[in-house]
């Protein structure tokens, strides 16, 4: 049976490697230092789930969750963004931003296990609803993306 990719993009290389380890035990993980490095290895081998921990810069971190959500590449790819404090204000402007689940640190690692894997199940729903739809993009499907800027707008006319 295959398990189930997670890639996780957090800075501290300690708390990092505490998930990692934790999420070794059920899950092929990958981890990286920087949301960047993540991503760009999303273009070679494409998650099945992508943990960030935000970082202190948070309204630049925003603006880079918008735009991988907004990737035709990467949006049905489940996004789950661990977060400090001000909780509240974070979990309002990451869920804005398009993340599909917020876990407040500290946390424990009980906490996750569930988290993560709700979020597999939904993303296995999400991808066969989309299949279905066509939505997905041209590595998934035999439609050739000629236009990202396009498709985003023929999803958002189906109601997407």
């Amino acid at each position: 049976m295959k398990l189930n990719s997670i890639y996780i993009a957090e800075s501290h290389d300690s708390f990092r490697g505490i998930l990692a380890e934790h999420l070794r035990s059920n899950y092929y993980v990958r981890d990286f230092s920087r949301f960047s490095t993540a991503v760009r290895m999303m273009e070679e081998s494409e998650p099945d789930l992508f943990i960030f921990s935000l970082p202190d810069d948070i309204h630049r971190s925003v603006e880079s969750l918008q735009e991988y959500k907004r990737s035709l590449k990467f949006q049905h790819i489940p996004l789950l963004v661990l977060a400090g404090q001000p909780f509240r204000e974070i979990q309002t402007a990451c869920y804005a931003a398009g993340a599909d689940a917020c876990l407040e640190r500290p946390f424990g690692l009980t906490q996750l296990n569930p988290l993560v894997a709700a979020l597999l199940r939904n993303r296995e729903a999400s991808y066969a609803h989309a299949r279905r739809r066509s939505l997905l993009p041209a590595s998934y499907s035999n439609m050739v993306m000629e236009d990202e800027f396009f498709m985003q707008k023929v999803n958002r006319f189906l109601g997407n």
